[in-house]
């Protein structure tokens, strides 16, 4: 039971880390239904220390290097930047105000480690220890629907690095049991999209009505909303409830036991 009741907090932990920041309205969900959900996974986050110009159909950004001297934090990351991931970054527009404010998204084509002057704007760096740590400078694809960026995109701008990535419900074929599983696709790797891996579980099987595991999609009115019918840009909350249950055991007089237990957890969306 106690074995049971971890598995329910591993995915009532786990989930929330990577679906709170989605940003349905701009286009972080791919696709939802019950039993999968579909979303741009942050990898990395970070600010434009350096914006260099666009040379034919690349443009390079650095990123700052995770620890600095005086303690600060610009940049923090999930898992290493590859190619194949994408990069959305905070355009202020050229008006005051945020109406006219939106991210811009690019293709990684390039990752590089750079450091000394070839890194960071000196604003950044404060020490020799900043201008010897290494710093990501990410080459960026431009084409007709990605223009090199404008003059609105100054040092300092917000960057998210993503990729696709997927949480479902299935049955394991080793041992027939069922598990919230992962998988992330990446662009130009082989195969693209890796082999989906249990990352906590078991849980009760799949149902209509009492599944192992559930999604539940809610607007900011806490209605349920519809896969296939409604808009994903509508999603303000995710609900997901997670089941367990023991295998059936003889008691002491023959009698079977077996024990069930639930965890709801309530996802609110941070940039609904």
């Amino acid at each position: 039971m106690l074995a049971g009741r971890a598995q329910l907090r591993y995915a009532g932990a786990l989930l929330p880390t990577d679906l709170r920041p989605l940003y349905p309205t701009g286009g972080d969900v791919y696709a939802w239904r019950d039993t999968m959900l579909e979303f741009r996974q942050v990898m990395g986050s970070g600010a434009a220390c350096r914006i260099l110009p666009a040379v034919g159909a690349t443009q390079r950004v650095v990123l700052p290097p995770v620890t600095l001297s005086r303690q600060s934090v610009l940049t923090s990351w999930l898992g290493q930047p590859q190619v194949g991931d994408s990069v959305l970054i905070y355009d202020e527009g050229p008006f005051i105000g945020n109406s006219d404010d939106l991210w811009r998204p690019y293709a990684i084509t390039a990752v590089e480690i750079v450091t000394g002057a070839a890194s960071c704007d000196p604003v950044y760096l404060s020490g020799a220890a900043d201008l010897a740590a290494n710093a990501y400078q990410l080459t960026l694809s431009l084409g007709p629907t990605a223009a090199p960026l404008p003059i609105s995109v100054v040092t300092g701008a917000p960057v998210r690095v993503f990729r696709r990535a997927r949480y479902s419900f299935f049955r394991e074929a080793s041992d027939g049991k069922w598990y919230l599983g992962f998988s992330d696709c990446l662009p130009g790797r082989d195969p693209v999209c890796t082999t989906r891996v249990p990352a906590a579980g078991p849980y009760r099987p799949y149902s209509p009505t009492e599944s192992g595991l559930a999604f539940t999609y809610r607007d900011v009115n806490g209605t349920a909303l519809v896969p296939g019918v409604d808009l994903e840009s509508r999603i303000a909350r995710i609900d997901v409830v997670t089941r367990t249950e023991t295998t059936p055991t003889a008691g002491t007089k023959g009698q079977l036991s077996q024990f069930r237990d639930s965890l709801r957890t309530s996802i609110g969306l941070r940039n609904r």
